[in-house]
């Protein structure tokens, strides 16, 4: 288990809520100190308790400041060397619903850059019955868009 525990230093950024679909993707940017942190160490992880947070995905300049894991890995971290790292995860399941992280390990200290709660749902189903509604037309549907294009007369409903 690469775990982090945060017995030591730890400066706590405030957290953000963030909502996806199953199957969807989360990309998202962390800022940090460009001179005083651009040869750390930056890592991504998911929390498992105030004390304990599973790293995911971690970085140093010493690898090139891209992620250690295959390039078909669900979840990337790029560092840009120049004050921000891009994290991205893939292909999300409501398994992944959490509170994740990103920082940087600086000597004995975590140092925390931001905080995430993701929370990934099912996606609704849709059900298509007749109305005077006539298409093409979009429908924005849980952070997803579904186009339809037909000649017959729908409305779209959630269950749920």
């Amino acid at each position: 288990c690469t775990c982090l525990l945060l017995h030591l230093s730890l400066w706590l950024a405030d957290l953000e809520l963030v909502r996806r679909v199953q199957g969807g993707a989360l990309t998202t940017v962390c800022h940090y100190n460009e001179h005083n942190y651009s040869q750390r160490e930056k890592f991504w992880c998911k929390e498992r308790s105030d004390l304990e947070c599973h790293t995911l995905v971690l970085s140093s300049p010493a690898a090139g400041r891209n992620s250690l894991n295959p390039p078909n890995a669900r979840v990337n971290l790029k560092d840009s060397g120049t004050g921000w790292i891009s994290v991205s995860m893939a292909e999300l399941q409501v398994e992944d619903s959490g509170i994740y992280w990103c920082g940087v390990s600086d000597d004995l200290k975590i140092i925390q850059l931001k905080k995430i709660k993701l929370a990934v749902s099912y996606e609704g189903e849709l059900q298509i019955s007749e109305e005077q509604t006539r298409a093409p037309f979009s429908v924005l549907f849980l952070n997803k868009t579904h186009s339809v294009q037909t000649d017959t007369p729908v409305i779209l409903q959630s269950d749920g």
